[in-house]
């Protein structure tokens, strides 16, 4: 009967022991890990301790034996798990505690059939295809290739975050066909230094985790430094944390003869964090076809400071992929730049354009080409300056210039030109210095070479320009200013063009002449009623021409007497002068007066005017010049000057 009841009651305890679960109380504790098990690199391995016997215990997972570094992420928890990152064995140990009591238990991972690679290959090697379809190699830290290394086709590539490929001076890495790919999150990206690189059809996924130029904004998918020569062409950059590809230096694409593979030709980019592309201006050279209709929003390509070298074999040509082109520093085109309809091209605070050859910018009404500040306000970029060449512009905006000067000019402008302009149905606006300046003898051929432009909201002037070229741009365009002190035209000396009629712009300053300037003994101007003409200090205007102005003011640019010189008349011509002002002259060292009539002057009428303010007298008539009447009575003049009001130098 005792034996009987003895074992009656190891019956009734085992029976309450197995009915226990975690949270019941219960005197036993027993750690259990559930079986071992067998993962690749990369794959998660979840820590499952619920077979633990016992109640109110607390959990630790550790490593008894790893191959590697790794961390088991909340260890403490019921969700623990960990990444391996290397094959071989891991032995885990799984720790419950309560109070003075405790329990282990442990478990065996095996890791394999992802090979790693790592560290330095010295010698000439070929990665091949491990795992058909799988994963074939994981790189564990940065891969440093000295020696040529061929990876076959269908390889596929994982990396640890932060880990790439650093393809040495010494080294060439041609890859065709092949999968770089983050194993978790990011990975550094593939780093050329090199000569006689090839990647071809490959992808190229979450790279970027980092730079390797020092620039943390430079990290990409793929990097080019140095004297790095590459061919790269149909592949895809996607998900980079930065760009998909980043040129510094002297580094190039160039065509690789033997696979007969283009320089940088197809290339695919996807969703891109900070860009498509950064290089410098010598990639339009070799970039055909590239498809950036899966970038990000914010995807452009960057062109830093940089120059398009003249023996380059074709001309650059900025084509609108689909996403604009930004420019930082100033870019400096040693052959004639083209720009393609729809091509939009923003420019940081010091980005500029410099063109030593020819600018054609292509725009069309359902297309035109867009050139702006990245602020998109006021002077929020450098410049366009064309040397040594001519310019066609045709349904372009050209906004918010004129930040700085450029190199080799002393005047900030939107665009200031050399050769001959031929612009149509375009806008200049939001500078700070200039709108355009025709520079030197920079010159519009024919009045229908300026028609349809809107010059607006230009800080100095909308436009500095040779007195033969005025009346070409006065008419079939619309020309306004920001207030009143500001010149709609500014006014310098020309060359002996055909000239016309100067309208009345409706600003408080229709015209600043800047310049002396000259109106040669064959040609004629017209100034209409209304216009205002200011002068420069120390300017003067030579009348050897005809000149009919009625209604019309002639003042220095400042109101004070002598500001300027005044207006010199020696000509056989007809000059006709009616109610008009001409103040603050007289600033001569020996001539001084508003109005000075020179022996050669063979009929002048000038009446019912206003010729004061002047720093020597109002009207001079040389020895040998005729007065025509110009002080009598009849004439209706008012004269005056601090020396006289007229002064005939032959009574």
């Amino acid at each position: 009967m005792r034996k009987t009841a003895i074992i009656y009651l190891l019956a009734v305890l085992l029976g309450f022991i197995f009915s226990c679960k975690k949270d019941d109380v219960g005197p036993n504790l027993i750690a259990h890990t559930g079986n071992d098990t067998t993962a690749s690199i990369g794959d998660t391995i979840w820590l499952d301790a619920s077979a633990t016997f016992g109640s109110d215990y607390e959990i630790e997972w550790s490593f008894s034996v790893s191959p590697s570094d790794d961390s088991i992420a909340f260890s403490m928890s019921d969700s623990a798990y960990f990444i391996p990152t290397m094959n071989g064995s891991y032995t885990l140990r799984l720790r419950v505690t309560r109070g003075t009591q405790f329990s282990e238990d442990f478990m065996s991972v095996t890791v394999e059939g992802t090979f790693t690679l790592s560290g330095h290959i010295t010698a000439d090697s070929t990665i091949v295809v491990k795992n058909p379809g799988e994963t074939d190699y994981i790189v564990t830290s940065n891969l440093y290739i000295s020696a040529r290394v061929v990876i076959e086709s269908g390889v596929n590539i994982e990396f640890l975050d932060n880990t790439g490929i650093i393809v040495e001076e010494t080294g060439q890495l041609v890859a065709n066909s092949v999968d770089f790919t983050a194993a978790f999150n990011d990975w550094k990206g593939i780093h050329l230094k090199s000569q006689g690189n090839v990647i071809a059809n490959c992808v190229l996924d979450h790279g970027g985790y980092s730079s390797y130029t020092g620039e943390v904004s430079e990290s990409a998918c793929l990097t080019l430094t140095g004297t790095a020569r590459a061919t790269v062409s149909g592949n895809l950059f996607k998900n980079s944390n930065g760009y998909g590809v980043v040129v510094k230096d002297q580094a190039v694409f160039e065509f690789d003869e033997p696979s007969y593979t283009n320089a940088f030709w197809n290339n695919n980019f996807a969703s891109n964090g900070i860009g498509s592309i950064k290089a410098p201006v010598n990639i339009l050279a070799s970039m055909s076809s590239p498809d950036f209709s899966e970038e990000s929003e914010n995807a452009h390509i960057m062109l830093y400071e940089s120059s398009y070298g003249s023996t380059e074999t074709v001309a650059p040509i900025l084509t609108n992929y689909g996403i604009p082109y930004h420019i930082s520093g100033t870019v400096t085109f040693n052959k004639t730049l083209t720009i393609l309809p729809g091509t939009e091209v923003y420019l940081t605070y010091q980005g500029g354009i410099i063109v030593n050859g020819d600018l054609n910018i292509n725009g069309s009404s359902a297309s035109p080409v867009i050139i702006d500040g990245l602020a998109g306000t006021a002077g929020s970029w450098t410049g366009i300056y064309v040397k040594n060449g001519n310019t066609l512009i045709t349904y372009t905006d050209i906004m918010n210039g004129g930040y700085k000067v450029l190199q080799g000019l002393e005047e900030a402008a939107n665009l200031t030109i050399e050769g001959n302009l031929n612009m149509q149905n375009s806008k200049v606006s939001g500078s700070i210095g200039m709108g355009i300046h025709l520079k030197d003898d920079a010159v519009i051929q024919y009045t229908s070479n300026f028609s349809g432009n809107t010059l607006e909201d230009n800080a100095v002037s909308a436009i500095r320009l040779g007195i033969d070229d005025v009346h070409k741009v006065v008419s079939d365009n619309s020309i306004s200013v920001p207030t009143s002190t500001t010149p709609a035209i500014e006014v310098r000396n020309g060359q002996n063009d055909l000239t016309g009629t100067w309208t009345n712009l409706s600003a408080d300053i229709d015209y600043l002449i800047v310049e002396s300037i000259i109106l040669k003994g064959t040609r004629s101007i017209t100034i209409e009623s209304g216009a205002v003409l200011q002068f420069a200090s120390g300017t003067a205007f030579q009348v050897n021409g005809a000149l009919t102005a009625s209604s019309v003011v002639f003042e220095g640019s400042e109101n004070t007497a002598g500001h300027w010189d005044g207006i010199y008349i020696a000509t056989d011509n007809a000059v006709s002068l009616s109610n008009v002002t001409i103040t603050d002259g007289g600033g001569g060292t020996v001539d001084q007066a508003n109005v000075i009539i020179q022996p050669a002057a063979k009929s002048i009428t000038i009446t019912n005017s206003s010729i004061t303010n002047s720093a020597g007298y109002g009207v001079l008539i040389k020895l040998g010049a005729s007065d025509f009447g110009i002080n009598e009575g009849g004439s209706g003049n008012t004269l005056g000057g601090s020396l006289g009001d007229f002064l005939n130098e032959n009574n």
